[in-house]
């Protein structure tokens, strides 16, 4: 997909014929955009739409947890036990861990009087009732205090102790709409120990530390009280970001290729290299989505 929309940024002649074949591209991998369906690409790990498979409830099973249902590719959570243990749902993305670049995913808050939403990621395996994890995301009601309310927030965790952790409030322009589906995006770098996150576009955290000791192996939903309702939907980790989002942050590592629609200046050719014939660009597309859509149909 990536491919495909770099060849035709490469040439005018080419978009006619060209937005037809990235529309049918686009048809047959179930996405809106090249920029998602390049993410989808690069993807390490991708929640199925389809379902809730994969999911288990807890790890506390002491009390009733959080319900799970599959509703138009969401997964909504709702019920529960107020300001327990976690009793939400988890599931293992890796045995070994990875250490994405990008984790991204929509949220949507039903009730916005009431925390809920809450995502977190962990290294190691949960014990009887929580996770010690690296970091937590998620929405603050009025039940929280007052500088935290009808906001959302990451919470960032240390190695060995759930109790020390940096908090930082992501407070959009506009208070938060119930049932409005919001973009989240975090870029991990991995190298430096930072991360950042955005919120439909909007820079909220940026490079913030982040512990880079161990890679990622569990990720876990929950809302904190038992009158929440909220959803999760597009859960994915991997080389790209699927939502177009603000400048990375000037002390972060620039990225080592361009991302999706972002295209380098062309370099200065021979004339003889310029005047490329139209025929050889669009045989090139043409080649690529023969290669592309085979992918596509259901073994």
């Amino acid at each position: 997909a990536g491919d495909i929309d770099r060849l035709l940024a490469a040439d005018r002649d080419l978009l006619a014929g060209g937005r037809a074949a990235k529309s049918q591209l686009l048809k047959c991998r179930g996405e809106v955009t090249l920029r998602r369906a390049h993410a989808a690409e690069l993807a390490v790990f991708r929640d199925e739409p389809s379902g809730a498979g994969g999911w288990n409830p807890g790890p506390d099973g002491t009390a009733p947890g959080n319900r799970m249902e599959s509703e138009d590719g969401q997964l909504w959570l709702s019920r529960g036990t107020d300001w327990q243990s976690f009793q939400g749902v988890f599931r293992k993305i890796s045995d070994e861990g990875i250490r994405p670049k990008w984790m991204s995913f929509k949220v949507r808050i039903a009730t916005p009087s009431l925390s809920a939403a809450n995502l977190a990621l962990a290294a190691t395996d949960p014990f009887r009732w929580a996770f010690l994890p690296c970091l937590i995301f998620g929405y603050r009601g009025d039940d929280a205090s007052p500088q935290q309310r009808r906001c959302f927030k990451l919470e960032v965790f240390y190695p060995k102790s759930a109790s020390s952790h940096t908090p930082y409030i992501c407070r959009l322009p506009d208070e938060v709409e119930a049932d409005r589906a919001y973009e989240i995006a975090m870029r991990f770098y991995w190298a430096v120990g930072r991360m950042s996150v955005f919120i439909d576009g909007r820079t909220l955290v940026a490079a913030a530390p982040f512990d880079t000791s161990r890679p990622v192996r569990f990720l876990a939903l929950k809302n904190w009280r038992s009158s929440a309702r909220s959803a999760f939907s597009e859960l994915m980790f991997g080389g790209a970001c699927p939502y177009p989002v603000d400048a990375l942050p000037a002390c972060s590592p620039r990225p080592s290729r361009p991302t999706i629609l972002a295209f380098c200046a062309r370099r200065a050719r021979p004339r003889s290299a310029r005047a490329w014939p139209v025929g050889y660009l669009a045989a090139a597309v043409v080649a690529l989505v023969a290669v592309a859509l085979p992918l596509c149909v259901p073994s």
